[in-house]
């Protein structure tokens, strides 16, 4: 009889401690972990803020060589490219300065060899007075080479030249014309072969044949290409 009554004491005594624990419980709800956000797909090179910024780093130092920003960030999850629909603008930094500035239509980024396109009415702007105007823009991250691959139109102060291909490497302040070139300038025209600038100088050297037409006299007009 007594063992049977302090059985029945125990089972008492688990139920009120079970008891205590459920209305603890429900008067201390336990609070709810924060939600982290989603983490941004980490790229080789390059740094993803946001949905209107990135950030493409220079190999050799470690710091910021390009900010692009623009909107409607997609990513293609086939390609892992990055697609900006509208790009506000794309900035080249060279030892923490401005060197270049881009505007287009669209930017689209391959995080595989670390280059980027952008087309669409293209803007390129940049050192002293250059203004570079074309369809499509190539960055090439192995050359550390800006690439305009078809017809361009390059405004260097006074000097008006068009031409196919051009070739920008910030680094060395180089523009390249590997194509013939017809030079305008003010009230004259030139021509020739090739044509490769210092654009830190603004020094032009132009490789011939070369052909040189100019207006004299009062009425000085300048030609139109």
């Amino acid at each position: 009889m007594r063992k049977l009554t302090g059985t029945i004491a125990l089972f008492v005594l688990v139920g009120v401690g079970i008891a205590g624990v459920v209305l603890y419980v429900r008067a201390h709800p336990r609070s709810a972990k924060p939600h982290k956000p989603s983490t941004l797909p980490a790229y080789p090179g390059a740094v993803v803020k946001g949905l209107n910024l990135l950030q493409l780093m220079d190999k050799d130092t470690g710091k910021v060589q390009w900010e692009i920003r623009g909107v409607e960030r997609i990513e293609l999850p086939n390609s892992g490219a990055i697609v900006f629909q509208k790009l506000g603008k794309a900035t080249y930094f060279e030892g923490g300065k401005e060197k270049l500035s881009v505007s287009a239509k669209f930017f689209r980024y391959n995080p595989t060899t670390q280059n980027f396109e952008v087309g669409g009415k293209v803007t390129v702007m940049g050192y002293l007075s250059m203004t570079v105007t074309t369809e499509l823009v190539r960055w090439a991250a192995q050359e550390q080479r800006v690439l305009c691959p078809g017809d361009v139109h390059v405004f260097l102060k006074q000097l008006h030249f068009q031409t196919r291909r051009v070739e920008i490497y910030p680094k060395t302040s180089k523009l390249v014309c590997p194509n013939p070139v017809r030079l305008a300038g003010p009230a004259s025209l030139v021509t020739g072969s090739r044509l490769e600038a210092n654009l830190a100088t603004e020094a032009v050297d132009l490789d011939g044949p070369i052909r040189f037409r100019a207006r004299v006299g009062e009425d000085k007009r300048p030609f139109v290409l």
